[in-house]
């Protein structure tokens, strides 16, 4: 039972950390601004970039007038998506008018994650090293 109460006090923590504290919020507009910076040293002009808002994501949508090689490039050239998907901390880049491919996990859900295997990485280290002694056996 203690376990438990635990791990529901961990994703409590985990949820505060993303909402209410706006650490979730930050994060992905720390995204934005450095993926802006990308779009800027790229020279394309007329690109648009927002992040998914609902839910909070990893995921930059791009929108703007942009040949196929100016967004997935050539080779060894990366075009502007690759660029973005570059930026630390991005899971994925689309184009607004290319249909979705593949999940995003949302924001809030890779926290209660990491949090959950943070715990129970803490759990089995605690029961590693401080485990219940043995009880001498009768025969």
């Amino acid at each position: 039972m203690a376990a438990i109460i635990g791990l529901v006090a961990v994703l409590l923590l985990a949820w505060l950390h993303h909402g209410p504290l706006g650490n979730g919020e930050r994060f992905v507009n720390r995204l934005e601004a450095a993926s802006k910076i990308v779009i800027v040293d790229s020279e394309l002009t007329g690109i648009g970039l927002r992040m998914q808002r609902q839910p909070l994501a990893r995921e930059a949508i791009l929108a703007g007038p942009a040949n196929d090689f100016q967004r997935h490039g050539l080779g060894g050239q990366k075009g502007l998506t690759q660029m973005i998907e570059d930026v630390p901390g991005m899971a994925r880049a689309r184009w607004v008018d290319e249909p979705a491919s593949g999940f995003v996990l949302p924001l809030l859900a890779e926290t209660c994650l990491l949090a959950i295997l943070a715990y129970a990485i803490g759990i089995a280290l605690g029961r590693f090293i401080w485990g219940r002694k043995p009880r001498e056996r009768y025969a």
